[in-house]
């Protein structure tokens, strides 16, 4: 029988973009949509998964690592039915997980995330050594960005690493707090078309999340968009994404390319260079657009709801 979970590891090249806004509320889509759910906080030294969601953790990953709890008692089911692993925040050595730890931590996580059909490992942001590492262990990659510049130039460098030096080729972008249509078209002709020409590569654009004040609403009141309001743009947004990887992961489970469940199955034929994981490269400045023009109605929005926006 062909494995049946679909894992996605949710990236973006850049810290205030939304990343575990979107891994959130794709979860509870993807969850009211009949799927089961499992989303792990893989922002090991600075999680914020809890924080959204509106519970605070008695136990955490690393407490199971350490034999400190099980992963039952780590585990929060959400009210929706999604189940969380939170991790911790504020401390600086499971920040940093050399590859015996990741695939320790992945042989414990394993058993629980094959009785899901969807695990979202929520990553930090960045090219961080652990975060290349649980990257590779998801069958998909998720890469989340704006439209602003430093976004898709962080984006493109992600993207041209986890591809040059671990070879990974099921990647995909969702575009968050766009403001108007022109930022979407500008994000795939820059961002894409430079991964195309200086890649050989493109990942797919899986869709789209318009600006949406209710947004800095659910951040303030720890309650995710798509409970406190499901009919908002942002949600509908959310919610088509979801359909899309549920189409994704029936047709991953037809052709057996799913199996096996966070493992660390892409190799790299060689390490890469020790500047090319800090450094941007030139050809990323391609990637973003020479200014974002804001939309003169807003002036970018008031400074509460970028930064609800960004959570």
């Amino acid at each position: 029988m062909p494995a049946q979970t679909l894992s996605i590891a949710v990236l973006s090249g850049k810290g205030g973009v939304g990343k575990t806004n979107v891994t959130l509320n794709l979860a509870l889509a993807l969850q009211q949509s009949g799927a089961s759910v499992l989303v792990i906080d893989g922002d090991l030294g600075l999680a914020n998964v809890d924080v959204l969601m509106g519970f605070s953790p008695s136990s955490t990953v690393w407490d199971v690592l350490q034999g400190r709890a099980t992963l039952a008692q780590a585990m929060h089911t959400d009210a929706s039915g999604v189940n969380v692993l939170p991790a911790a925040s504020g401390t600086g050595q499971q920040a940093h997980l050399d590859q015996a730890s990741c695939q320790q931590l992945l042989r414990t996580l394993r058993p629980l995330a094959e009785k899901h059909d969807f695990v979202l490992l929520d990553l930090g942001a960045g090219l961080s050594e652990t975060v290349r590492l649980l990257a590779r262990a998801a069958a998909v990659q998720l890469v989340v960005t704006t439209p602003e510049p430093t976004a898709l130039t962080d984006a493109y460098a992600l993207i041209k690493v986890l591809h040059s030096a671990y070879h990974l080729d099921r990647m995909y972008v969702a575009v968050n707090n766009i403001f108007q249509e022109e930022e979407l078209a500008l994000t795939r002709t820059r961002l894409l078309s430079a991964c195309r020409k200086f890649l050989q590569f493109s990942p797919k654009l899986v869709g789209s999340i318009r600006h949406d004040p209710c947004l800095q609403e659910a951040v303030a009141r720890r309650v995710p968009l798509l409970r406190l309001h499901p009919e908002c743009g942002a949600s509908e947004d959310i919610a088509a994404i979801a359909r899309k990887l549920k189409s994704l992961r029936k047709k991953m489970i037809g052709e057996g390319t799913i199996s096996p469940c966070l493992s660390l199955r892409a190799r790299p034929s060689a390490a890469p260079a020790a500047g090319a994981v800090q450094a941007k490269p030139a050809a990323a400045k391609s990637a973003a657009p020479a200014a974002r023009k804001a939309p003169a109605q807003s002036g970018r929005a008031s400074s509460g709801a970028r930064k609800a926006a960004k959570a």
